[in-house]
């Protein structure tokens, strides 16, 4: 005897389906959050060592700078996301970074804030070439 099963009406396939859909999103997107984030690691030591020399000059406190991520363009420039760390060994101080925009291409010109703050504590800062 041959039976007709359908699992569209069993209610309990139907909500292991769609977890099981839910778990599979889930891991995809955060798999493409971690490597956007990666692949937006400034890692030029050059680089590290301008946005280092921004910040000191905009005279905010940063012993070194640990990390680097480039957030994007913003209506004044391409926005970094700088995280400070000690000066002498490995580590991140989660509570001092700063966002550093370079406004234009060839113009020279930063302005620096820390992250948690507005826009209007910007400090302009113009490095000579």
């Amino acid at each position: 005897m041959i039976r007709n099963i359908n699992y569209w009406g069993d209610n309990s396939m139907r909500k292991g389906l769609i977890f099981t859909l839910g778990c599979i999103l889930s891991i995809l997107i955060f798999t493409y959050n971690i490597s956007r984030s990666a692949a937006n690691e400034v890692t030029n030591k050059s680089m590290l060592i301008l946005l280092h020399s921004v910040i000191l000059k905009a005279r905010f406190n940063c012993p070194r700078v640990a990390l680097a991520y480039y957030k994007g363009m913003v209506p004044r420039g391409r926005e970094f996301k700088i995280y400070c760390g000690p000066k002498d060994s490995d580590g991140v101080y989660s509570n001092l970074s700063f966002s550093v925009v370079g406004i234009g291409e060839t113009v020279g010109g930063f302005l620096v804030r820390p992250w948690d703050e507005s826009e209007s504590s910007a400090v302009y800062v113009l490095i000579k070439k």
